[in-house]
């Protein structure tokens, strides 16, 4: 990842105090090519998983508002969760969960 892209990341990430983030893809892998997008996962400090869509959607978006200025500098790809959809996203043990586990840089 491009230090500038690596520093203002971790500068958000520090501000919005989730209880993890991971960034997996071609920026965690230092594979960046032309077409390259951020791919980051953050789980936010919640103990209760959402109840419904709009729930869902006010937590995506109370983490995208954060990253509105990076993401015109690079796509981004967001993925959000609450601590319980983490532990079920762990325990689904499947490609993508071992990809992340494995290959995927935890910032927080």
């Amino acid at each position: 990842m491009p230090q500038n892209h690596l520093i203002e990341l971790e500068n958000i990430l520090a501000e919005l105090s989730p209880y993890k983030a991971v960034l997996f893809g071609s920026y965690a892998y230092g594979e960046i090519g032309a077409d390259s997008d951020i791919d980051l996962i953050v789980v936010l400090d919640k103990n209760q998983p959402p109840k419904n869509f709009d729930e869902r959607t006010e937590n995506y978006s109370s983490v995208k508002k954060y990253f509105k200025h990076l993401n015109v500098k690079v796509p981004m790809d967001l993925i959000v969760y609450t601590r319980p959809e983490w532990d079920c996203f762990i325990k689904a043990d499947n490609s993508f969960t071992r990809e992340i586990l494995e290959k995927g840089k935890f910032l927080v």
